[in-house]
């Protein structure tokens, strides 16, 4: 697990990042409720005008392949609320980190 901070003009961003040795699906199917209670509603800022901007979670299985979809997301950026993110990565990937970091610093 880490904890990312970004901090611009005496403001933080937080992003929580949890690597799951599982595929999008399995995840999705077996341990999403409880990630979503553990990261999302039993976290928060200490300071008012922070902003938790959600989890990324790292799947590093390939699972079936009938997912085209690289990147999942199920957030609501309407209400500012926390996004749950889902990213495959293999060891196959050319720089795997990129898109998670990209993702991060333009939430």
């Amino acid at each position: 697990d880490y904890v990312l901070k970004i901090e611009e003009g005496g403001k933080a961003r937080y992003a929580l990042l949890d690597a799951k040795l599982s595929s999008v699906e399995g995840v999705l199917m077996k341990q999403l409720p409880f990630l979503a209670f553990r990261y999302l509603t039993s976290v928060g800022t200490v300071r008012r005008e922070d902003r938790h901007l959600g989890l990324w979670l790292i799947c590093g299985f390939p699972g079936d392949g009938k997912s085209s979809a690289h990147l999942f997301d199920l957030g609501n950026d309407s209400f500012g609320s926390p996004d749950i993110r889902f990213l495959k990565l293999t060891a196959l990937d050319k720089d795997p980190l990129r898109e998670v970091v990209t993702g991060i610093l333009n939430a």
